[in-house]
């Protein structure tokens, strides 16, 4: 008789199986003929890019946004009434990202004297590549360019071009953080192969760049795409890196390091993600599903982990944040004291008495965030301790996977709402809709990082109250989870609290009115108890009495004599975006509302007499939701909510979509006709393809460029 092994052992042995399949995923992907024949080619595509002769330039200044990538250790933008420059220091540095193999180029540097003192003698400039100096030239009056003449050394490694700009002569200036050597208004590199010799690619750029091919193929295979069609997405990719490596080099080469850790990441998270939700919706999920869903995460993740990262990105709160959590392990006193010692204590932005002023409302406000964001990345600055760049980016690649993995969170809703097919289906276009939606910048461009929590901890609410109302027991584990997690998800924001409490509130009601969804209105009761007793014992309960006596008669007053409140462009730094169209034109490009009013409509069967109760209920989460959203919408007419009551919904837009297209599809296939199979998908990609590309418009102009996505202020 086989005797029963023992919990240690038969988590043991899972553990080994889990990683034998891994491991059988990698050895098949690494060993395919399709990734061997994709590197060839790419590599010899890479070579090809590399003999297209490079022409850059740039100019410096207020201007220029991102010049700082180029232009090192000059001194701040400035401008006057004929251009925009920036002063040299005694020793500045021109760096070309990925123009390091070049065999000759010539340098052309516009420089002028500036307001350099008469007394001074004329400004010396020299330019060094490494110990070789290429010239030096007395910079005359005019803002005229000076050539400079550069040749190889040869090194295979050399992956950027670094000039050293030295003025022999700077002079100080207490306006400025550097001394001033010249002005510098516009730099511009010629770089041609010489005689025919062709150039050998950068060794650690063709490394870092097919090392991403080689993990973008692995993704695929993973995800459960085939060899050859994983291969076509990299063959893709290849090509798209090749055009950007021989025509707009300077601009792929600067996050190529950011851009390949973050791919490489992406991998592990991906295994994660899809391990989670097949365990969470208790069977594999179908591999046409599975796919898409993979290969939308990892490009959800690299793409907004990337752009955090990108050394051109200019950060609002994001060092602020990251202070937070310091403070949390440096000074864990005056850290609590903050935010619970509301009679002497200083909140988070420094106001005395536990206050906080809301810039946008221009109010003192005494209910400022929890700390629950700081205490969840806390353990990240044991890594990364003390001020350290890397602190940031590790906290950065935290909050794109908080919001890539909400891509398999509104899988799972969609999958325990309506199944494997219809919500399965569904899920998967709505998980497209969410990754990209132009709105879905505003927090990573702010540093949001407590409202990406927020929306992550809302969305595993959701998923877990479904699976308790359609439990057989009343009061069991998943209510108290589902509890756990509402708590917690009220205490990570405070506009979360606001809409997602009401939203709890009004769904209690709704489904207690209902005859057939009393029983999950009576474990809401429980669910909701558990999570407002949560979030009140552990945060909202401080601030109680100081709201009813401070915060909420100012919010009155203020309301009261102007009418209206966060809607004063002075305080904004902006023009207001206002109005309910508008706002869903310009964060969702107004179809997925559209479609979500088509889709609230197509379910209604599922309020009809033969439907179960648990349909029923699902139904009034979807109505109720909407409901909140229309409700906050017009509020926002007179209280600037400041776009939360947009990404409050977007989940509830994008599955309301994704139920729409799919019920359209149903209808389509039921004609029996070949090409109208082919309809809704199409339309899918093309609307996922659409919102994708409008999305990253936006990010690309907040990345290089500092314009802030509408909605900011």
């Amino acid at each position: 008789m086989s005797q029963a092994q023992s919990p240690s052992l038969t988590y043991k042995n899972s553990v080994l199986t889990l990683l034998h399949d891994e491991f059988a995923y990698l050895k098949r992907g690494l060993g395919s003929w399709v990734l061997h024949a994709l590197l060839l080619f790419s590599a010899t595509l890479f070579t090809l890019a590399y003999q297209i002769p490079q022409v850059f330039e740039f100019a410096l200044g207020i201007t220029s946004a991102g010049d700082n990538l180029y232009a090192q250790s000059f001194n701040q933008p400035e401008s006057n009434n004929e251009f925009s420059f920036r002063w040299s220091s005694d020793e500045s540095r021109l760096r070309f990202y990925g123009y390091g193999r070049v065999p000759s180029a010539t340098l052309i540097i516009t420089m002028a004297v500036g307001g350099r003192p008469a007394a001074l003698a004329p400004a010396k400039v020299q330019v060094w590549h490494e110990q070789t100096l290429l010239g030096e030239v007395k910079v005359g009056p005019g803002n005229n360019p000076y050539r400079f003449d550069y040749s190889s050394n040869g090194s295979k490694l050399e992956g950027d071009l670094i000039f050293t700009l030295r003025t022999l002569n700077p002079f100080p200036d207490k306006t400025h953080n550097l001394p001033l050597g010249v002005v510098v208004s516009k730099v511009r590199l010629e770089a041609t192969p010489t005689n025919g010799r062709p150039i050998i690619p950068s060794l650690p750029h063709l490394a870092m760049l097919l090392t991403i091919l080689s993990l973008v193929f692995l993704w695929g295979v993973r995800a459960g795409w085939s060899e050859r069609a994983a291969g076509f997405w990299g063959a893709g990719l290849a090509l798209a890196l090749a055009i950007a490596l021989g025509f707009y080099r300077p601009y792929l080469m600067p996050p190529l390091t950011e851009l390949w850790l973050n791919i490489l990441l992406a991998y592990p998270l991906l295994v994660l993600g899809l391990r989670v939700t097949a365990r969470w919706i208790g069977e594999v999920i179908p591999t046409a599903q599975a796919r898409w869903l993979g290969l939308l995460f990892c490009a959800v993740f690299v793409i907004k982990a990337a752009g955090l990262n990108h050394p051109a990105f200019s950060t609002i709160d994001h060092w602020f944040r990251i202070h937070q959590i310091l403070r949390f392990w440096e000074n864990p006193g005056d850290f609590w004291n903050q935010y619970f010692n509301i009679t002497a204590g200083k909140s988070v932005t420094g106001a005395e008495s536990g206050s906080a002023v809301l810039g946008q409302w221009g109010i003192n406000f005494t209910l400022p965030y929890s700390p629950l964001f700081y205490l969840f990345a806390a353990p990240l600055a044991l890594i990364f301790p003390g001020h350290n760049p890397d602190l940031y980016a590790a906290v950065n690649c935290l909050a794109a996977w908080l919001e890539a993995s909400q891509l398999f969170l509104i899988y799972i809703i969609a999958r325990q709402a309506y199944g494997k097919d219809f919500g399965g289906r569904a899920g998967v276009i709505a998980a497209g809709l969410l990754g990209f939606y132009p709105l879905s910048y505003l927090l990573f461009s702010d540093g949001g990082y407590n409202s990406m929590l927020a929306h992550w901890l809302t969305l595993i609410f959701f998923a877990l109250l479904l699976s308790a109302i359609n439990s057989d027991k009343v009061s069991n584990k998943k209510s108290i989870v589902a509890g756990l997690a509402l708590g917690f998800a009220l205490l990570a924001h405070t506009s979360t609290f606001l809409l997602l409490g009401t939203l709890v509130i009004a769904l209690f009601f709704w489904w207690l009115a209902r005859p057939e969804t009393r029983n999950a209105a009576f474990r809401l009761a429980i669910i909701g108890s558990i999570g407002f007793g949560l979030a009140l014992a552990l945060y909202y309960g401080f601030y109680l009495f100081s709201f009813l006596t401070v915060s909420l008669p100012a919010l009155l007053e203020k309301l009261g004599s102007s009418g209206s409140i966060g809607q004063t462009k002075a305080l904004l730094g902006k023009e207001l975006l206002s109005g309910f169209f508008p706002q869903l034109w310009v964060h969702f490009r107004l179809i997925p509302f559209l479609l979500a009013l088509v889709g609230i409509v197509t379910l209604l069967p599922y309020r009809k007499k033969e439907a179960t109760p648990f349909q029923k209920a699902v139904y009034g989460l979807w109505a109720a939701w909407l409901a909140i959203f229309l409700l906050f919408a017009l509020v926002d007419l007179r209280v600037n909510l400041l776009q939360k009551h947009m990404l409050f919904a977007a989940p509830l837009l994008c599955l309301l979509s994704g139920f729409a297209l799919v019920k359209l599809s149903d209808f389509l296939n039921s004609k029996n006709r070949a090409i109208l199979r082919i309809v809704v998908p199409t339309l899918s990609i093309i609307l996922v393809v659409y919102l994708a590309w409008e999305g990253l418009v936006i990010w690309y102009s907040r990345v290089f460029y500092y314009i802030l996505p509408p909605g900011s202020g």
